[in-house]
């Protein structure tokens, strides 16, 4: 049985390694082998290590696995009560049990699939951000430096007037920044936001939208959570920055770390490169042509009679 979650395990890395959006042939042989092989290791490890030593549920596995276990059943009418979560896990871990025919779902299993979940969404984290990146470059505008982005000499009232009558973002390169552009560029970020409301709330839609239908269901449901609402109330719990200080910044690790791979195919220009060729064809990579010949001058030589 270990096999066959093994082999659904590597089939599913496989799929997600070929998505890679950042080349046209995915991930290189080296990444897409140690990366999930890394992960999939310190997950492993970690779980053998907790099954070895609390082979029984602990902690909110008193809940969440005998409900499980019931879905692996078919059960679906048992419900617990003190759930407070939607009972996407023990589908997807009924699902794993039909696939691999592990049909105790013990929990030495149950946490096996948490294993596989847990690696595949880095994973697919790790692939949207790249996906992003790579977005970001193929459509990116021109962003050579112009002389309307490095500040003037002639005052700061004159750069202000420039800016706020600007449609374009005052966004200077680094190393030609100045101490006024601390104030520059924050207004024009926010006239740039003012005249242009509309498409940035048509940009933050999904966002808007997700942010009402959580309110709607608070409203709604009478509380954050499904069930036992009487033990999860809205308070400040000191205890629980323990786990919430460590996981908060590891959670979207996946996003911050490094591209795989480069936003385009190596074979082909940068878009800036593509637009500095254009401005100076002198220096394309087009052969030289060939040098014209001298004309023939007359011959000096005296005639013979």
């Amino acid at each position: 049985m270990a096999g066959a979650i093994t082999t659904l395990f590597v089939g599913v890395i496989t799929a997600v390694g070929r998505s890679d959006p950042s080349s046209r042939e995915g991930l290189s042989k080296r990444t897409s082998l140690v990366v999930p092989l890394a992960v999939a290791s310190l997950a492993s490890f970690w779980e053998y290590q907790v099954t070895k030593n609390v082979p029984e549920p602990y902690l909110d596995e008193v809940f969440h696995i005998p409900q499980a276990q019931a879905y692996c059943r078919w059960q679906y009418g048992t419900w617990d009560p003190k759930l407070t979560t939607p009972p996407g896990l023990y589908w997807w871990s009924h699902f794993l049990s039909i696939v691999s025919g592990f049909t105790t779902c013990n929990p030495h299993f149950l946490r096996i699939t948490n294993v596989i979940a847990l690696t595949s969404i880095i994973m697919l984290a790790w692939k949207c951000r790249t996906l992003i990146i790579r977005a970001g470059v193929e459509h990116r505008r021109d962003l050579t430096p112009r002389p309307s982005q490095v500040p003037s000499h002639e005052g700061l009232l004159k750069q202000f007037y420039e800016i706020v009558n600007s449609e374009h973002l005052h966004d200077p390169h680094l190393h030609a920044t100045r101490l006024e552009d601390f104030i520059l560029t924050p207004l024009s970020v926010f006239r740039i936001g003012i005249t242009r409301l509309p498409h940035i709330i048509l940009q933050l839609i999904p966002h808007i939208s997700l942010l009402i239908t959580f309110a709607t269901f608070v409203y709604i449901n009478g509380g954050v959570v499904l069930g036992d609402k009487t033990n999860h109330v809205a308070t400040i719990h000191l205890p629980n920055s323990s786990i919430s200080g460590p996981s908060s910044p590891s959670s979207p690790s996946p996003f911050f770390s490094p591209p795989s791979s480069p936003p385009y195919p190596p074979s082909s220009q940068t878009p800036s490169t593509q637009l500095d060729s254009s401005r100076h064809p002198s220096t394309s990579n087009s052969a030289p042509s060939p040098p014209s010949p001298s004309p023939s001058l007359p011959s000096s030589a005296p005639s013979s009679s």
